[in-house]
């Protein structure tokens, strides 16, 4: 259980490092929002760069991060992230890390520069996958990013993406 906790808060700093970024721009104002399915349960203790972060019995999890508003997310490459989230990976793990991209919708989500995302990963025997929405407002840039442990939260985490706006 520890290695799978190690995993799941390591590719939640991962994640939220696509995030990061700068810079002012004509955006509109708002900020992401999604609704939490039930068995996530807030936790008080946050890993460092994240804002908000849910837990569930089984491991998996949701995470919200934000930093300065950054545009430039609607240039994100399916073949860029992947590459860099894998090369991470093996940083941090000194293993080979096997990951695959779901799907990847890029340049404008929620019509505002951003992205969706979904990765399967295997490290170390663990396998899960990723979901990640990450969008660019005035006031800030967003990333929502869902680990699913178990394989039993694709439907929740898909509802999450489609239920997701702007306010």
């Amino acid at each position: 259980m520890k290695k799978v906790l190690a995993i799941v808060v390591t590719l939640i700093m991962v994640m939220s490092l696509a995030a990061c970024g700068g810079g002012g721009s004509d955006l509109a104002s708002g900020k992401l929002k999604i609704t939490i399915p039930d068995g996530f349960e807030e936790q008080s203790e946050v890993p460092e760069g994240i804002s908000q972060y849910w837990l569930a019995e089984d491991g998996s999890n949701i995470n919200m991060s934000e930093t300065d508003s950054d545009p430039s997310v609607k240039n994100a490459k399916e073949d860029q992230l992947l590459t860099m989230v894998k090369d991470q990976m093996e940083q941090v793990f000194g293993t080979d890390v096997e990951a695959e991209m779901v799907y990847f919708e890029g340049g404008e989500f929620l019509g505002t520069p951003g992205y969706s995302m979904s990765i399967k990963y295997s490290v170390s025997g663990i396998e899960f996958t990723q979901y990640q929405i990450m969008v660019a407002t005035a006031d800030g840039t967003y990333a929502c990013t869902m680990t699913d442990m178990t394989g039993d939260h694709a439907e929740e985490f898909k509802a999450m993406i489609d239920g997701a706006v702007i306010e």
